[in-house]
Formats: C-alpha cells, structure tokens, sequence
C-alpha cells in the first residue's frame, strides 16, 4: 500500500495517457507547497511506481490554489490512483505471465493455470501460481505435540524463487506422501509452485507452497 505522506500526495487528479503510456500526477497547492514538490519527484515515482507494480513513465503537474488541500482530499486521491493501479495493466495490455515451454508434476497440487510473474503476486486466500529458479534451498525443524500430548519434531523447507525479475521468500511442509520426493529437490532447479501467498504468524509475506511442477523456461 502506498504510504501517506502529506507533503507528497495532496494531488488533485491522476491522468493515463494511453497513446504516450504516461501517468499525469497533478498537484494542487500554495504557492509554497507548488515550489517544493519537484525536489521531491524521485522520490514520489519510486514510491508510485512501488505501489502501481509497474515502471510507467511519470509526468508532474503543478497548480497553485488559494485554499489549502485537506488530508481528505489527500486521501480521495490516493483512492483515486488505486483505481488506476487496479486498471492500469489492462490499459497497458501488461501480461503478467511467465511463459514456460514445459510444465511436468512432480509433487502435491498439479498446477493447470499459466504462472504470475512474482512482482504481480498479491496477498490472497485463495491458491496462485508462479515460477522461476530455487536457491538458498534449506531444510529446517520445528516441534509439536501430537494428538497424544508426545513432543515430535518435523522437517520443513525454506527457499527462495527468483524469476530473474524479483524473488519471493517460500516454504514448504510436507507430508508423508511428498517428503522423500521433494528432500531429492536442489537449488537451481526451475519449478513452477502453486500456494497460498500471505502473511506468517510473524508477520512476513512468504508463499506456502502446496505443489511443485518441474518447469521449462
């Protein structure tokens, strides 16, 4: 979510040009508030661009205005750029996916839909799909009390999957059916994973992966 942030974003309107691929900020204040903004614009485009998921050239507008921009009209138009991020990639006609030669289950969930591009991954409770290289592979353990009240200690996998674009922290539990199957998985493989991604209980965005398909780039 893009930040609040009342000397950057009290602007008035957010304009697409399709026919130049450009998004327009115009921003309304005093005379002071006008001069100030352009030190700032690397800043406001890295920030917007952060928040868009895309690099879409940035141009400013400045007008000034005789009575002050209220934090209401600020976030309007913070609302107002959402509606452009939920509709700017079909503006742009973006493919958000990965295209891959080959796809061939392996383990857990067998994956029937084109994977996403890792940066257009969104926190979601239902399942989505993507791809790209394992590294830093790691098994770990944890301990938990069975139905019989005994301690037991399990196995888990941490890995990192790089797009070549971005990389996205995941982690695997297994169960008896798929232990031994991805224990024989190593970095550098290329797979395409489908799972839950979302917050963990510390608060981290990672990717639950609930099935592996071995993936041709």
């Amino acid at each position: 979510m893009l930040k609040y942030d009342e000397r950057f974003f009290k602007f008035c309107s957010a304009q697409y040009s399709k026919s130049k691929n450009t998004l327009r900020l115009v921003f309304l204040g005093d005379a002071n508030y006008t001069l100030q903004i352009p030190k700032h614009e690397k800043s406001i485009t890295r920030q917007v661009h952060s928040f868009l998921q895309t690099d879409i050239p940035i141009e400013f507008e400045y007008n000034q205005a005789t009575a002050p921009v209220t934090t209401a009209k600020a976030q309007e138009s913070l609302r107002a750029l959402k509606e452009y991020a939920d509709n700017l990639s079909e503006l742009q006609q973006v493919d958000k996916t990965i295209e891959l030669k080959a796809v061939q289950h392996w383990l857990g969930l067998r994956i029937k839909t084109r994977p996403l591009q890792i940066k257009y991954l969104r926190p979601s409770k239902w399942l989505q799909v993507t791809a790209g290289t394992i590294h830093f592979l790691k098994k770990r353990e944890y301990k938990r009390t069975d139905a019989n009240g005994t301690e037991v200690t399990k196995s888990y996998w941490t890995f990192v999957l790089d797009d070549r674009e971005t990389r996205l922290q995941c982690v695997f539990f297994p169960t008896e059916q798929t232990y031994s199957k991805f224990d024989k998985l190593t970095d550098k493989t290329a797979v395409c994973i489908i799972g839950l991604y979302d917050k963990n209980k510390r608060g981290e965005f990672n990717f639950r992966v609930s099935g592996v398909s071995f993936a041709e780039f």
